[in-house]
């Protein structure tokens, strides 16, 4: 099991990608302590996803567009949802999430176009970079579940 030093980072990495700026040490906390409530045991993918991710928020979002093809309830989208919840819980963030954002219909239509083709075109490139790594992992002598 991690440290809850490598946590806290692995929470801030998770913050930063779900778009939290302000996530303090308080919000932190509660992900280690949260974190206990994840099942054990994951395969080498879901591992493997997750060091990758865990390099920062640009990995995090590739992992996570990818993840969501590969794994749709693997080991990274778990710690993504938990982290999220923390996030929408915390006294410090809450507001980010939790406030609606009125716009225009004009407006909305655009953002979610543009939202859809950033997600697809993520979905591409994390396909290109990550389908190996998943091919690594299932065709590698060793353990596969941990």
């Amino acid at each position: 099991m991690p440290d809850e030093f490598a946590l806290g980072r692995e929470f801030a990495v998770f913050a930063a990608y779900l778009g939290s700026r302000d996530a303090g040490p308080s919000a932190a906390a509660h992900y280690v302590n949260a974190h206990a409530t994840l099942p054990a045991g994951s395969d080498r993918l879901d591992r493997w996803l997750l060091v990758f991710a865990r390099t920062g928020r640009a990995a995090c979002s590739l992992a996570d567009a990818y993840a969501r093809r590969a794994r749709p309830y693997g080991l990274l989208r778990r710690k993504l949802v938990l982290a999220l919840a923390v996030l929408e819980a915390g006294r410090e963030t809450h507001a980010r999430y939790d406030e609606p954002r009125p716009d225009s219909l004009p407006l909305t239509l655009a953002a979610l176009t543009i939202a859809g083709g950033s997600w697809l075109a993520r979905t591409v490139v994390a396909t290109v970079i990550l389908a190996p790594l998943h091919l690594a992992a299932v065709l590698a002598p060793g353990r596969r579940d941990g």
